[in-house]
């Protein structure tokens, strides 16, 4: 998808040098030959406009799963130490 992006994001008249690119072998390879990546890239793009914004169940903001509701952090579990102890260990373990 990302390379339909920038290959339809470039100039048109350029198109058949973009395709001179490594970057976009895959793409080539995806469509099948260099003389169908207009209309894969199309088909693509014209899907990708036509699916909702958010499928069903998926957060409206993708870093903030719950939507922005504000939750209490949680303490530290019973028993749990509130510091990291410091320095080397007590004891070596035997091999």
């Amino acid at each position: 998808m990302g390379l339909c992006h920038a290959y339809s994001a470039g100039d048109k008249t350029e198109h058949g040098k973009a395709l001179e690119s490594p970057a976009f072998t895959a793409l080539i390879t995806a469509a099948g030959d260099k003389a169908k990546v207009d209309g894969y890239c199309d088909v693509l793009l014209k899907a990708e406009a036509t699916k909702p914004a958010h499928p069903t169940g998926a957060p409206a903001d993708p870093g903030n799963s719950d939507n922005g509701k504000d939750h209490p952090t949680p303490a530290h579990p019973t028993g749990a130490p509130s510091t990291h102890p410091s320095g080397p260990p007590t004891t070596r373990p035997t091999h």
